[in-house]
C-alpha cells in the first residue's frame, strides 16, 4: 500500500529532470547501499598501495572507454530513430537520462583523477574515504548504463516517440508556434507537426497501428486543451491552427488513400471533440469539427467509399441530437443548420457517383434525419423547423 502511494506520487511528477534525478537518486541508494554492507562486513575497504594505483587507473580507462562508446551508439540510435521524425533527435537533445549519465561519469573520472594525483603511501590511510567512494560511484555509473539504454531502445520505438511528442501539445505550446508564424520568425516546427508528419509517414506505409496511436495522442492532447479552456481570441487562433493546418492535411491523405480504417478513426476522433466542444460552447471548435466531419464524407463519396461516408452521417446526425438535447444552447440553430448541410452535402456528392454507392447512401436517409426530425418538432421552436423542413424538402428530393 505505502509503495503504490509512493509510485502514485512519483508518476504524478510533472517536471521531467526532477522525475528522473529522484530515479536515479534512488538508483544509487539501491545500487551502493548492498555492496558498503558487504565491503564493511568482510573489510574490504582497507588496500594498499598498489592496488589503489592500479584500481584508479582502470577504474579512470574503462569510464572514459564507456562514456565515448556510450555517446558515439546514443548518436547512432538517434539518428536511426530520426527517420521517422527529425523531432526525436530534439527529444534526444532534452532527454534529461543522457545528460545525467555524462555529469555522473563526468564526477566519476575527474574525482578518481584527483585522487590519484594525491595519493601517496603516508595519506593512503586518510584516502581511504575517497577510494571507497571513487569505487561505489564507479560502479553506480556503470548500473546507470541499464536504465539509459533501455530509455534509449525505447526511443527507437515510434509509438514510445509519439507518447513523448504528446507530451509537447498544450495551450501555450500551440499559442507559441502561433505567434512565430504571424510573427515571421524562423520556422520551427510546433508541437503537432511532428506527430502530423509520423501520422503521414505510417498511412503511407500502412501502418495502422502507429497512426491510430499518433490519433489518439493527438485526440487527447486536443481535448485536454479544450478541456483547460481558453479566451474568445485564443479559440479562434487554436481552432485554424488546429483544422486548417492539421487535421485537414491528415484527413486528405486519409482518403486519397483509400485507407479505411485510418479515415473512421479520424472522422471518430474529430466527432469526440465536435461533443466535447458542444457541451464547453466553444463555437468555432464544434463549427470546424462539424464541417470537416461533413468534408471527409463528401471526400469519400468521391472515393465511394461506403463505410466512412456512413460514419460520417451517423456521427452527424448524433450531434445533431446532442444540440437538440440541451434547451440552452444558444448556438443550438447555429449547430443544427451546420449539421443538415453537411448531412445535404454529403447525399448530394453521393448521387453523382455510380447507383449501387448512391442507393446504399440514400438509405440512410429515414434514420438518419427522422431522429432530429421528432426533436425539433417536440421543441416546438418555428425557426428550427423552418430550416429543418428546407432541408429536409431538398433532400427528400435527391434521387439517382
Amino acid at each position: 500500500m505505502v509503495i503504490d502511494i509512493i509510485i502514485g506520487r512519483y508518476n504524478n511528477i510533472k517536471n521531467e529532470w526532477m522525475r528522473t534525478l529522484i530515479f536515479y537518486l534512488v538508483l544509487y541508494g539501491v545500487v551502493i547501499i548492498p555492496f558498503y554492507l558487504m565491503f564493511y562486513q568482510y573489510h574490504l575497504l582497507d588496500t594498499d598501495i598498489n592496488s589503489a594505483y592500479y584500481m584508479l587507473n582502470t577504474l579512470i580507462e574503462s569510464l572514459a572507454s564507456v562514456l565515448a562508446i556510450v555517446i558515439t551508439l546514443s548518436l547512432i540510435a538517434a539518428q536511426l530513430a530520426s527517420s521517422a521524425s527529425t523531432r526525436v533527435l530534439v527529444i534526444f537533445r532534452k532527454s534529461p537520462d543522457l545528460w545525467i549519465l555524462i555529469t555522473i561519469y563526468i564526477i566519476a573520472i575527474i574525482y578518481a583523477l584527483s585522487v590519484l594525483y594525491i595519493i601517496d603511501v603516508p595519506r593512503l590511510s586518510e584516502l581511504q574515504w575517497h577510494l571507497s567512494f571513487i569505487y561505489f560511484i564507479s560502479v553506480f555509473a556503470f548500473a546507470a548504463l541499464i536504465p539509459y539504454i533501455w530509455d534509449v531502445l525505447m526511443l527507437m520505438n515510434p509509438e514510445k516517440v509519439i507518447v513523448k511528442l504528446g507530451e509537447e501539445i498544450t495551450k501555450d505550446s500551440i499559442l507559441i508556434a502561433i505567434e512565430k508564424e504571424s510573427g515571421n520568425i524562423e520556422y520551427t516546427p510546433g508541437p503537432i507537426q511532428p506527430l502530423i508528419d509520423m501520422m503521414n509517414n505510417a498511412l503511407l506505409k500502412y501502418q495502422v497501428s502507429i497512426f491510430r496511436i499518433g490519433l489518439e495522442t493527438l485526440e487527447k492532447g486536443i481535448l485536454n486543451i479544450l478541456e483547460e479552456g481558453m479566451s474568445y481570441e485564443e479559440e479562434i487562433e487554436i481552432s485554424n491552427y488546429l483544422f486548417i493546418n492539421h487535421l485537414d492535411r491528415i484527413a486528405k491523405i486519409s482518403l486519397k488513400n483509400k485507407n479505411v480504417v485510418s479515415s473512421s478513426a479520424l472522422t471518430k476522433s474529430i466527432y469526440k471533440i465536435s461533443e466535447f466542444a458542444i457541451d464547453a460552447d466553444q463555437k468555432f471548435i464544434y463549427g470546424y469539427s462539424i464541417n470537416l466531419i461533413g468534408d471527409m464524407g463528401i471526400r469519400a463519396s468521391k472515393q465511394t467509399m461506403n463505410y466512412p461516408v456512413s460514419n460520417c452521417l451517423v456521427y452527424l446526425g448524433q450531434l445533431g441530437l446532442q444540440a437538440m438535447a440541451d434547451d440552452q444552447n444558444r448556438n443550438q440553430k447555429y449547430i443544427l443548420y451546420l449539421v443538415l448541410t453537411s448531412i445535404q452535402s454529403i447525399f448530394e456528392e453521393a448521387l453523382l457517383q455510380d447507383k449501387v454507392f448512391a442507393e446504399f447512401i440514400l438509405s440512410f436517409k429515414s434514420g438518419i434525419l427522422e431522429g432530429l426530425r421528432e426533436k425539433i418538432i417536440e421543441s416546438a421552436d418555428e425557426e428550427l423547423i423552418r430550416i429543418l423542413n428546407t432541408h429536409l424538402d431538398n433532400i427528400k428530393n435527391l434521387k439517382y
